[in-house]
């Protein structure tokens, strides 16, 4: 008897043993998790009985922890196999690196997987902040499969990046309209790395004929491919894009219309700690891959000048801050001189230089202020300044930056900080008095001696004398507005060419020329601004454009009047969007009325404008997700007041899904003053019983909104 159950107990030997021995080093999975870049798998160790993983974490610094759910588990073919032993940290609590280089390292046991299993998935836990790891081989064909995979991509980065340039200069660029296309995969992207979520990508265009950043979506499919149309308004133009909502790519690159440019991105490899170059694991093919790729290589940092550098500085004068810009490009400029990097690279980047100069001067009055709050430990960058504060003092030799930068210069289009260049020379022609009250009393004064017993003139003068002495000046009275419409009937022209006389040659001085492409942009960005708020630009307006003699503008704007006509047309046929009208109520009583009719609901409450660019930046941001929101129960409040223009607000509202509201300013400033208002856009989250759960000032991105959203439905 014992011999047969011997006999019985090897004869099934085979069936119980069905696990396989195997080491793997350094195993290359296919896919990894988003937030698993600080850890990574070391070995995988098979054996009959046990499946066990070896990992290495790394921290970042002494004080840094990471945990690991003791409810980790393997997926082998299909079915789950539950963490059986940890070797080396603790389970369901933070743990801390060890001494060697904030790094950590530890041991995982699951049990055996079957001889014919070539791959397994770890996954720490559903969400996705959990670690996961996908397609980790567990024998050694499947593990040249994954590395002769990796070796592909490998060859061709290598292919991409050893493209040096012919040493040529960079084309001569300049303005005209048109499209470039953009094609992107993000490879070792996976669908379940986001709970299924769509991942967005946005492209960001500096637009210098509008002075408006314009915003194109696209979404990525769940392999990780994506492609997009790019309106441009140069042959040649620097475009910024990144994924929403999970940043993990943030790239620029050149774009040229009729050009198709491609972007790989390996993001299973990107930024993770064990690897020296993360860089390495993008590129671009196209038509300008050798700039593109130079441009992914070498940080910003490396070659343009860092904010940090530009508020450490402890002088207040406006020409002593213009001198400590040009001291740092002046190194950032060493930097790319020294930079083993193409030709047209190294005048890409110089011009880029000088556009980001232009930006810091343009906006000396804030990183002024900046470096002042640094320098007194003031850490808060919205605190208001002491009174002994002195602002610093803007002249013509302090705006002589334009032609000092040479901003005219057509290459300049290539520069991703132009817009901004343009719209502040042009302010700082108004705050050098170009078109300030003291200009105004100066014309005046001029046109007096020459129609010295005219009371039109006189009663003007006057006027604008007494409006001067007030230094927060105040609304003109009824029979100022009748002054001025009867000096504007009768002597208007005349004022106005003297006005655009004096203002053209202080841009002179300033620019270097009164023509030019600096000088056609700082005359079209004024009037396309009305396009930001869905205006069409009138007769007149017209008139004015076609007056800068630039045709590639006057067609530009003829071609946005004749959109968003269309697009105003459309979204009314559409509809989808209601006007209300309220009473003249209190505050408590106004948000009481309004919600009424959202009864069970929870309402998201916008407080916006149509003037306010944060407000149409989180209007258009929180667009795509619209209908998925409303469909689980979310309504879309938007309330407004008086301050938006009437024709504007209809054009506007027709595209925003949702209830909409008109204030007048009194009753707004009620509601304002209930919710602590200091500034729109403005939030409320109200819940199912009607109750506001949370206020939150400034757009601060739809991540925030749908936490928040998500948690009132779910309640």
């Amino acid at each position: 008897m014992k011999r047969l159950m011997t006999a019985a107990m090897v004869a099934m030997m085979p069936l119980i043993s069905m696990g396989q021995k195997a080491t793997i080093e350094n195993p290359t999975w296919e896919k990894r998790g988003i937030s698993s870049s600080s850890i990574a798998i070391e070995k995988v160790q098979t054996t009959p009985k046990a499946t066990t993983l070896y990992f290495k974490c790394w921290l970042g610094y002494a004080e840094g922890t990471m945990s690991m759910a003791k409810d980790c588990y393997i997926m082998v073919d299909g079915k789950k196999l539950a963490l059986t032993k940890a070797d080396g940290i603790p389970l369901n609590e933070n743990f801390k690196p060890n001494a060697d280089g904030f790094t950590r390292t530890f041991s995982l046991t699951f049990p055996a997987v079957n001889k014919t299993t070539e791959y397994i998935d770890f996954i720490e836990g559903e969400g996705i902040n959990n670690f996961k790891f996908w397609n980790v081989p567990v024998t050694a064909a499947s593990d040249k499969k994954n590395k002769e995979i990796r070796q592909k991509a490998d060859d061709e980065y290598a292919q991409a990046a050893n493209i040096s340039g012919d040493g040529n200069s960079l084309p001569i660029n300049h303005l005209a309209t048109g499209t470039s296309r953009l094609k992107g995969q993000i490879k070792g992207y996976k669908k379940e790395i986001f709970d299924g979520a769509t991942i967005r990508i946005m492209c960001f265009i500096n637009n210098p004929i509008t002075g408006s950043q314009d915003e194109i979506w696209a979404d990525m499919d769940s392999e990780g491919n994506f492609e997009m149309e790019l309106p441009l308004t140069s042959q040649y133009q620097i475009v910024g894009f990144r994924t929403e909502e999970i940043a993990f790519v943030n790239e620029s690159f050149v774009a040229s219309i009729g050009g198709t440019e491609e972007f790989i991105y390996d993001f299973d490899r990107y930024a993770e700690y064990r690897y020296d170059s993360p860089s390495k694991y993008k590129y671009f093919k196209g038509d300008n891959a050798v700039l593109n790729n130079t441009l992914a290589k070498i940080e910003h940092k490396q070659r343009n000048i860092d904010y940090e550098d530009v508020i450490n500085f402890s002088g207040t004068s406006a020409i002593d801050f213009k001198n400590h810009i040009y001291d740092l490009a002046k190194k950032a400029e060493q930097n790319i001189d020294n930079s083993d990097i193409s030709k047209a690279a190294k005048e890409l980047f110089k011009i880029d230089l000088r556009g980001r100069e232009g930006y810091y001067l343009g906006m000396a009055d804030y990183f002024i202020a900046d470096a002042y709050r640094k320098t007194h430990n003031i850490a808060d960058r919205r605190a208001p300044l002491p009174e002994d504060y002195k602002r610093p003092e803007f002249t013509e030799e302090f705006a002589k930056y334009a032609l000092e930068l040479n901003l005219n210069d057509i290459q300049m289009l290539y520069s991703s900080e132009y817009e901004y260049c343009v719209s502040e020379i042009g302010m700082m022609v108004m705050k050098i008095g170009a078109q300030g009250m003291d200009q105004s009393i100066a014309i005046l004064k001029q046109m007096m001696d020459k129609h010295i017993n005219d009371e039109t003139i006189s009663n003007m003068y006057n006027m604008f004398l007494e409006l001067s002495k007030l230094t927060e000046g105040r609304p003109y009275t009824k029979s100022e507005i009748a002054t001025i419409e009867k000096f504007n009937e009768k002597y208007g022209q005349e004022y106005t060419d003297i006005f655009n006389g004096i203002k053209n040659e202080k841009v002179k001085n300033i620019t270097g020329s009164d023509k030019g492409t600096l000088v056609d942009l700082m005359k079209s960005q004024p009037l396309m601004r009305a396009f930001e708020s869905r205006h069409v630009l009138d007769d007149m307006q017209m008139k004015a454009v076609e007056e800068i003699g630039n045709p590639v503008i006057t067609e530009y704007a003829k071609q946005c009047n004749a959109n968003i006509k269309a697009e105003i047309e459309a979204d009314k046929a559409r509809g989808g969007y209601f006007q209300h009208q309220t009473n003249e109520t209190e505050a408590d009583a106004i948000l009481v009325d309004i919600l009424k009719s959202h009864k069970g609901k929870v309402v998201y409450v916008d407080m916006w404008a149509t003037w306010c660019g944060p407000c149409r930046a989180g209007i258009a941001a929180m667009k795509p997700y619209h209908d998925e929101l409303a469909a689980k129960g979310v309504d879309f409040v938007y309330i407004t007041d008086e301050t938006s223009p009437e024709e504007e607000y209809n054009n506007m509202i027709a595209g925003m899904q949702g209830d909409h509201y008109r204030l007048n300013n009194g009753q707004m400033m009620k509601l304002q003053e209930k919710f602590h208002v200091s500034g729109i856009p403005f939030y409320l989250f109200i819940n199912k019983k009607g109750e506001v759960s949370e206020t939150k000032g400034g757009w601060g991105g739809v991540d925030r909104v749908m936490e928040l959203l998500g948690r009132l439905l779910a309640e």
